[in-house]
């Protein structure tokens, strides 16, 4: 087992205009620890999470998924990244179903694999109703 860190981050900044969301900021995750960002409103959590899962890009610094630049290999980062935002992402009219089917084939599942998934994923969340 590697001992790289899970998440390695350097320096990290992104603005808005004038507003400085994140200013250089540097952590380590390593493999096995569980870690969470705590601060008041405007504090950059959901920006440094936009960050890190490749929806925003970074002013300056670099981010590393499990060994992968969220830059120069973004596919291969967000391959290892599973987050769910404070606000439900959903489109209104879609089915919960359909939302697990677009997730399973955009993590490149097909066919069978992609079908013993997601009854996997209904049955371990309680989904089937």
């Amino acid at each position: 087992m590697s001992s790289e860190p899970i998440v390695e981050v350097s320096n990290l900044s992104r603005s808005f205009g004038e507003v400085q969301a994140l200013q250089g900021i540097s952590f380590a995750v390593p493999r096995g620890q569980v870690a969470g960002f705590l601060g008041p409103n405007g504090a950059g959590k959901t920006t440094a999470m936009k960050l890190l899962t490749g929806s925003l890009t970074a002013d300056g610094g670099h981010a590393r998924i499990c060994g992968f630049d969220i830059e120069t290999h973004p596919i291969e980062a967000k391959q290892n990244v599973g987050y769910l935002p404070e606000n439900n992402p959903l489109y209104l009219e879609q089915r919960v179903s359909g939302f697990l089917t677009f997730a399973a084939t955009a993590r490149g599942l097909t066919g069978a694999a992609r079908k013993d998934a997601l009854e996997r994923v209904v049955e371990a969340t309680g989904l089937q109703s």
